[in-house]
């Protein structure tokens, strides 16, 4: 029934994305002899950091102060901010990643039960997620402390306005489009799915960890393990860009 009513208001949208991917695959060519992929995971340190809810509280604050207009200011947007921000002030200066117009990209879902235009019912429990990009140039968003509010902005506005699943045919386009261009941060999980709050019958978990981490330009973001409300902030990098990372991020956290 739910199929139907998203079949009807926005077109049989499965067979698109099927076909999109059908034609992705059908001009990878096997046979052009490359090695596999060879991740060397030698370096690569895991770090989890913790932004607690009186420090979340105060980045609201300021990215209100800052920008009054702002229509969306969350939990989300200011610890994704934080984090696109603070990768992007880790990485090597002098390189190409030092070009101040080159644009960065962040990823990210949505849950568009509530963006549809159509009604679900409260009970409805299936998979109903939309992904989306934010692109800024690196100097805007490395610029010191405005940085962050650029990018809360940015991100803020995404959440309240994108256009979610009636762009979903061009989901795969814009996807390869950024990915090729690889400067992309694509955040995994959120707050809001209460993974300590899962039990499959062995209890709470102790831990939660998303594991491709190592192998992936992914953040992973789940509620703070000991209830407080705070965010737990998951990630992989060279032990050199970790340092300098932690040392960023504990610095802005510190100033709030």
């Amino acid at each position: 029934m739910i199929r139907e009513l998203i079949r009807e208001k926005y077109g049989d949208l499965e067979s698109a994305l099927l076909q999109q991917w059908f034609d992705w695959l059908s001009t990878w060519n096997y046979n052009a002899g490359a090695a596999p992929r060879q991740l060397n995971l030698s370096n690569k340190v895991r770090s989890t950091m913790v932004i607690t809810k009186p420090n979340l509280d105060k980045l609201k604050a300021r990215v209100r102060s800052a920008n009054p207009e702002q229509a969306h200011v969350s939990t989300f947007v200011v610890t994704c901010a934080l984090i696109w921000v603070t990768l992007i002030k880790s990485e090597g200066v002098g390189d190409s990643s030092d070009d101040p117009d080159r644009v960065y990209h962040l990823g990210f879902s949505a849950d568009c039960r509530r963006r549809l235009g159509i009604e679900l019912p409260e009970s409805f429990l299936g998979n109903c997620l939309g992904p989306t990009f934010v692109g800024e140039k690196r100097g805007d968003l490395a610029a010191g402390g405005g940085g962050f509010f650029r990018a809360a902005e940015a991100i803020g506005r995404r959440v309240r306005e994108g256009e979610w699943v009636g762009a979903a045919e061009r989901w795969m386009p814009t996807w390869r489009e950024v990915a090729e261009g690889g400067r992309v941060v694509v955040i995994a999980g959120s707050p809001k799915l209460k993974a300590y709050e899962t039990d499959f019958g062995w209890g709470r978990p102790r831990k939660s960890a998303v594991v491709q981490l190592d192998s992936s330009r992914s953040v992973a973001l789940c509620e703070s393990g000991d209830g407080s409300g705070g965010v737990e902030v998951g990630l992989a990098l060279e032990e050199n860009r970790m340092e300098v990372f932690a040392k960023l991020f504990e610095e802005f956290v510190g100033q709030v």
